[in-house]
């Protein structure tokens, strides 16, 4: 059985948003899941492109599920 990183690491960044009660940055995404920032980041950015997650201000530092 293979597993997807990124499919995982979208379902499980989308459950952090839900269940933060609070806009998240990257960096906090990143110390959750133990990954790179960046990577976070990205994920996020992606997630963002197919409108499941939205920047809460125009500075893309933070993030809540939409």
């Amino acid at each position: 059985m293979s597993v997807d990183f990124r499919q995982a690491a979208n379902e499980l960044i989308l459950e952090l948003l839900g269940d933060a009660g609070r806009p998240l940055t990257a960096v906090e995404v990143a110390d959750q899941l133990v990954i790179a920032p960046s990577t976070a980041f990205q994920i996020l950015h992606s997630l963002a492109g197919y409108g499941l997650v939205r920047r809460v201000d125009d500075s893309m530092i933070r993030w809540v599920k939409a």
